[in-house]
């Protein structure tokens, strides 16, 4: 709850109404050129709205996120070890209705 209640409390704070001006923001998505693939406008996205939440929110997030991928890879590990092997293949002669 406490985390969530962080992490709305940051993000409320980035999504604020002209928090910037309109020719800053133009100047920021005009320093990335024009996108050439889908893949280069989401990268373009991903840097602008990079840029607009600030640098110390960004490396605050970034940290965040590196260190939950540690609870991340263990349950993962947790999972693998508790899902079933591989079940018993029936042999041909035990079908009678084949």
């Amino acid at each position: 709850m406490i985390i969530e209640s962080l992490y709305n409390k940051l993000m409320n704070e980035n999504c604020r109404k002209f928090k910037f001006s309109w020719e800053e923001e133009l100047a920021i998505l005009n320093s990335f050129g024009k996108p050439k693939t889908d893949i280069d406008r989401s990268y373009f996205q991903y840097k602008c709205q990079r840029k607009l939440m600030g640098e110390f929110k960004a490396l605050l997030f970034d940290i965040v996120a590196f260190f939950m991928i540690i609870p991340g890879i263990i349950l993962f590990l947790l999972m693998n070890f508790n899902l079933p092997k591989k079940t018993p293949k029936m042999e041909l002669s035990r079908c009678r209705n084949f």
